[in-house]
């Protein structure tokens, strides 16, 4: 996947970076370039990237705010916040994650302070990546299929009504319980290469939502003619690259967070097609545990419900694709 106008400049200042620390005995300890405002690319003697913000003496900047992972090491001297990877696993990762923080400061013109705590606000969501000891794994083939449909009906059926930016506004999966939230409702997408049957949990998908929820199920089978999961992010990616590269930074983004990296694309050959899309109207007589209406006994607190609902037998739910779309 190509990237954006920003994200390429700063690629190349590590792809500078990373070549003549490496090659040229003058930097074998290590050695920096500027990227951006106060944020300088860095590389230690192990020639790991890493990251160096120089802070100007009118800014404050709180320790507490510092993100901690175990992959990399975080020191705060009194002018500066030095970032250091420690594994060489992590170096693509590290690298494209923070490019693309970089480029959401430089896109939406952020200054100064402001720019220090937004970078690292959004670090603070990616950190997680780098806690594993044995380094990034790509997604498992339950995690796959849900992306797979996601992004289906994200580059497919939202598009029909929503332009692409809205469209990609509206994806809230990474972050949140339920996949997409309109004006006017949330959506929950689920997909299946099997049976009919759909995991929740008593706070998905239900009625008791503050907006109208739909859920809509993709029926998937490996099919050679059919579209990988690498093949769907793409297209849905050049489509925002042409109108926005802020668009076409969230969705890269977006897709971090939900665990998609490059590195891992190879995994994700499998074609597939669609064999059937159903839309549901979650209204409260469809089946669902309310768990306010369960007696729970004293002393037993924070339970979380998992079950299966069969969509076999919800058919007085559907609705066609056209009332799906005039409701969202």
């Amino acid at each position: 996947m190509s990237t954006g106008s920003s994200s390429f400049n700063l690629l190349e200042k590590w792809d500078k970076l990373i070549d003549r620390t490496t090659n040229n005995e003058s930097f074998m300890r290590g050695g920096e370039i500027k990227a951006h405002g106060q944020f300088w690319f860095i590389t230690n003697n192990n020639h790991l990237p890493g990251l160096e913000i120089r802070i100007e003496k009118n800014i404050k900047i709180d320790p507490k705010l510092l993100p901690q992972a175990r992959n990399w090491s975080v020191k705060f001297l009194d002018d500066r916040v030095i970032m250091e990877l420690k594994k060489t696993e992590y170096q693509e990762i590290f690298i494209k994650t923070i490019n693309l923080i970089l480029t959401v400061i430089i896109l939406k013109k952020i200054k100064a302070e402001e720019e220090i705590k937004k970078f690292l606000s959004i670090l603070n969501d990616y950190k997680e990546f780098f806690e594993d000891e044995r380094g990034p794994r790509p997604l498992k083939l339950e995690a796959q299929l849900g992306l797979f449909g996601e992004i289906f009906i994200l580059s497919q059926i939202l598009v029909k009504k929503l332009k692409a930016s809205e469209a990609l506004n509206t994806w809230t999966g990474p972050s949140k319980s339920l996949d997409f939230s309109t004006v006017n409702s949330f959506i929950e997408v689920k997909t299946s290469a099997g049976e009919n049957l759909i995991n929740t949990t008593d706070s998905q998908i239900n009625p008791n939502h503050d907006k109208q929820l739909f859920l809509s199920f993709l029926k998937i089978k490996k099919d050679e003619g059919g579209s990988n999961l690498n093949e769907l992010i793409y297209t849905f990616s050049e489509n925002l690259k042409k109108s926005s590269e802020e668009d076409y930074n969230s969705f890269l983004l977006k897709l971090m967070k939900v665990g998609y990296f490059e590195i891992h694309k190879d995994f994700y050959l499998q074609k597939f097609n669609i064999d059937k899309i159903s839309y549901y109207s979650v209204g409260k007589k469809f089946p669902f545990i309310d768990k306010t209406k369960i007696d729970i006994p004293d002393g037993i607190e924070k339970i979380k419900l998992d079950y299966k609902i069969n969509l076999d037998k919800c058919s007085n739910f559907l609705i066609n694709e056209n009332d799906f779309l005039g409701k969202i």
